[in-house]
């Protein structure tokens, strides 16, 4: 947004397409099937209580996120 609280007009179609593209990449990096997959091995295979796998899958989705946020989603250049 700018000062005028107004969304910025995108000028040209570079700006338009490097805007698609960071928006594809975001929304690859916020995909489910990694907090699925966390789960599965929490309930399945360490065999760990529901809401004590449900705390850690959130908490690695968090990380995981906000890592590949800050180094594939938001780079600038």
């Amino acid at each position: 947004m700018d000062e005028g609280g107004q969304f910025p007009v995108l000028s040209s179609q570079k700006d338009r397409n490097r805007t698609f593209v960071r928006w594809d990449k975001f929304s690859a990096v916020g995909g489910i099937g990694g907090q699925l997959a966390a789960l599965t091995i929490f309930r399945s295979w360490l065999k760990l209580e529901y809401l004590l796998a449900t705390g850690l899958t959130v908490e690695i989705a968090v990380i995981h996120k906000f890592l590949w946020h800050e180094r594939f989603t938001c780079l600038r250049g």
